[in-house]
């Protein structure tokens, strides 16, 4: 499986998740292929609205794969996803843009494991995950369709 074959199964997931957590409808999208606010900058006239909340991103350049907006929220739920062993770098490259952006949410998805250096990383440092006040990557593991979360 190629990393782009799991970006609709990831929108679709992050959709539904996103309005079952929020109660209201949120607006989910593949935004891989361009920064995020250019994305939302070239895109339909509900995006340009999105886009008004991303100006202080522009100059930033982060490309999170899947994105969820909430709209109440003004906010966004952010998908990092992988198609290898999960290790610090690809931690690192969604704590970055968390640490830039600080969505509502932000999962790092992948269709292998997560490394035994990263699960021992997190036994001795389990805020290693943390970006924001209360707000933490959470891991998951994508099998076909169906995502787990670790």
């Amino acid at each position: 499986m190629l990393e782009s074959d799991t970006y609709p199964i990831l929108v679709s997931w992050v959709e539904e998740y996103s309005e079952r957590q929020f109660q209201e409808e949120c607006f989910s999208f593949d935004t891989s292929s361009q920064t995020l606010f250019h994305f939302f900058t070239k895109n339909d006239s509900m995006s340009n609205s999105i886009a008004d909340e991303l100006q202080n991103l522009e100059e930033m350049a982060i490309r999170p794969d899947v994105v969820s907006y909430i709209p109440s929220l003004k906010n966004f739920i952010f998908i990092e996803s992988k198609v290898v062993t999960l290790g610090l770098k690809e931690i690192g490259q969604l704590l970055g843009y968390c640490a830039i952006a600080q969505p509502e949410e932000a999962f790092l998805i992948t269709t292998k494991k997560v490394s035994d250096s990263v699960l021992r990383a997190l036994s001795v440092n389990p805020d290693l995950l943390n970006y924001g006040t209360n707000k933490k990557i959470k891991l998951g593991k994508l099998n076909g369709k169906a995502l787990t979360l670790i």
